[in-house]
């Protein structure tokens, strides 16, 4: 357990029980949105999205997106392939601001929630999963904890980064929504400037593969033929001076055959389904 005292101590638990109050209080509306949530962090379904609210429900100060900071949503991919593990950070930006908060979900064109979302280990732990129900749809949300809302001495934003796996099979175009609160920390939900903002991102249609034909002791071998083919779908390319080769803009969601030929050398053909980007689809030659 931590130890914090004397006027250390007191100045963090009244920021404390100001972060909580400004940041927690729809929390407690809970039963009214059946929403599960801590009073450490938002009530969930606020992000602005389809359906969805955004902070200035409670923070009725000032329009939403009417101040001079921001919240970013940076890492979302143009075409995300599936499974992909992809690192998302939230930034929510004031230089007026004392205490910053988000909250995030991601969601496909039927407001269903998207992927999986791994949080980082810590201690304590900056941010937390809630869950909410939104037009029948159970949807997940991303936001702080009490200890995610401080800057550890930097001023001016918060960040939070974590990680969103894509899901196995296709779930259409995904948009990730975001809400931000740049708090005063005055102990009352007023004067705090709330920011949304959304990124979108498409699966990805098509992909590349690369790789080296290599001899038997392993020197690139230059111009060796490689060919890739499926149903309907054959190309083919030579390899450079160190035997690399590569095939780009093929589509995903297919089953090929990687062959590589030589006059010195053969190699075994490789049998794959293409769903992401593949690299190291490397060679190797027998006498």
């Amino acid at each position: 357990m931590r130890i914090i005292t004397g006027r250390t101590a007191i100045l963090k638990s009244a920021i404390i029980l100001v972060a909580v109050f400004c940041f927690g209080f729809l929390a407690f509306l809970g039963t009214a949105n059946n929403a599960a949530a801590s009073a450490s962090g938002p009530s969930p379904s606020h992000t602005n999205a389809p359906l969805e609210d955004n902070c200035t429900a409670c923070h009725t100060t000032f329009p939403v997106n009417s101040g001079g900071g921001s919240v970013q949503i940076s890492g979302v991919p143009v075409n995300y392939f599936s499974g992909q593990q992809i690192p998302i950070t939230v930034t929510t930006s004031d230089e007026d601001a004392v205490i910053y908060g988000f909250q995030l979900t991601a969601l496909d064109s039927n407001g269903v929630t998207v992927g999986t979302f791994t949080l980082p280990t810590q201690n304590p732990p900056t941010m937390q999963a809630v869950d909410n129900i939104v037009g029948g749809n159970t949807r997940l949300y991303i936001e702080h904890t009490v200890d995610g809302l401080f800057t550890n001495g930097l001023f001016g934003s918060n960040s939070w980064t974590f990680t969103w796996t894509a899901p196995l099979a296709s779930a259409g175009p995904v948009i990730f929504y975001a809400a931000g609160n740049a708090a005063n920390s005055d102990g009352t939900p007023t004067g705090d400037h709330i920011y949304t903002t959304s990124a979108p991102s498409s699966p990805a249609t098509a992909a590349s593969i690369s790789g080296k034909v290599l001899s038997p002791d392993l020197r690139g071998v230059r111009g060796a033929k490689v060919t890739l083919t499926g149903a309907n779908f054959a190309v083919s390319t030579l390899t450079n001076s160190l035997g690399n080769y590569s095939f780009s803009s093929i589509p995903v969601g297919q089953d090929y055959v990687l062959r590589a030929f030589s006059k010195n050398y053969r190699f075994s053909q490789q049998n794959l389904t293409l769903n992401n980007n593949l690299a190291n689809m490397d060679f190797f030659g027998q006498e």
